[in-house]
């Protein structure tokens, strides 16, 4: 206690105040990675009832969320621990390198989010999230100032709509864009899933896109550095984000070739 002050000894605390914030007083996401509300995994029922779709698709947001979060969490106390910490408790003698230790943090930062993706959002989750997606379809607004439409049908919660259908849903008139529409007209929740998950494709090349800049950037650093220990800090680094990357690689190439080919099948079937 006499050596280090008592708000470097609370420092080991704050990330129970991140806990606190991300998941309130919750006991189960300190333990599990890969968790769910209901008494079984989120799957994909396929059903042709558009409440369940609905219903399946905002659990599907839920779990999704989730695990978004528990991955912030595990990635933030990696970095706390592993690159912070370490510097907050050296000693008032020691010199070191305040950007590169700040570098590391975020190396730690981003490999520990990325690799952590590659288990809790898995491609087999991707997938279910895709098949959700699907059925639950989107809707356009329609600008009936500049266009005279008849239309006659009310949207209803229990049908199934099919693309192109014109339904008025309160004062405004709605187009159905995708295959199959079961999500309510206007409700941004379900419109994000639909535009995020019908083609779950980008966004892991989001991800490779951003790692592989990490990547390429900590190469750049490994031939401009002199000193062994900043050399020897990137090649610990940079091997255990080569792991991710090929795994990255691998569902990128799996995933496009999949849901490509799905996405011709569909355009076929709605040009008969």
């Amino acid at each position: 206690m006499n050596r280090h002050h008592v708000e470097k000894i609370l420092y080991l605390c704050y990330p129970i105040c991140v806990y606190l914030i991300l998941f309130g007083f919750q006991i189960h996401p300190a333990f599990e990675l890969v968790q769910w509300t209901s008494p079984l995994p989120p799957l994909h029922a396929c059903s042709t009832n558009p409440k369940d779709i609905r219903k399946e698709a905002e659990q599907l947001i839920i779990n999704f969320n989730n695990r978004i979060k528990v991955m912030l969490f595990s990635a933030i106390v990696n970095a706390y621990y592993a690159g912070f910490i370490p510097v907050c408790f050296a000693q008032s003698a020691l010199f070191y390198d305040v950007l590169w230790a700040s570098q590391h943090i975020l190396f730690i930062f981003e490999s520990s989010f990325l690799a952590l993706s590659e288990y809790v959002l898995s491609l087999r989750f991707y997938d279910i999230l895709h098949r959700s997606a699907l059925h639950v379809g989107s809707w356009e607004k329609i600008e009936t100032s500049k266009s005279m439409l008849l239309v006659n049908s009310a949207w209803k919660d229990e049908v199934l709509w099919p693309r192109g259908t014109l339904v008025k849903y309160g004062k405004d008139v709605w187009r159905a864009t995708g295959d199959c529409n079961s999500c309510e007209p206007g409700n941004s929740g379900l419109s994000k899933f639909y535009c995020l998950f019908k083609n779950p494709t980008l966004i892991i090349a989001v991800q490779f896109v951003i790692h592989l800049a990490t990547v390429l950037y900590q190469l750049y650093l490994l031939v401009c550095r002199l000193y062994w220990y900043k050399i020897f800090s990137l090649v610990f680094v940079l091997f255990y984000n080569y792991c991710i990357i090929y795994k990255m690689t691998r569902g990128y190439f799996i995933c496009s070739g999949i849901y490509k080919e799905e996405e011709e099948m569909h355009k076929k079937n709605n040009m008969r």
